[in-house]
């Protein structure tokens, strides 16, 4: 699977900045941990310069809804479907 990216620029709230939804996303626990939407969890045995190794467990979130701060390098990502969840949970509007 390729991750696939698409660029939106209607609907940011606060900086104003584009976001994005990111279909087959790898992702880390350096930078998260995964949902009960997530597949494909394995572990990545990492060689440090001392000969050393370490480990990182690494997945796939089939959809996840970047968004970015005003230097457009830190970000927050959330499962879009874990949205939708959410969304399911909340009283009308």
């Amino acid at each position: 699977m390729t991750e696939q990216e698409y660029v939106f620029t209607e609907g940011s709230m606060w900086e104003g900045y584009p976001w994005k939804i990111f279909l087959n996303c790898n992702c880390t626990e350096l930078g998260g941990k995964s949902c009960k939407h997530c597949h494909s969890h394995k572990d990545n045995i990492n060689t440090k310069s001392n000969g050393g190794t370490w480990t990182e467990k690494v997945w796939i979130c089939p959809r996840v809804v970047v968004a970015y701060n005003e230097g457009e390098c830190n970000s927050t990502g959330v499962c879009l479907d874990c949205i939708l969840d959410a969304e399911r949970s909340l009283p009308p509007a």
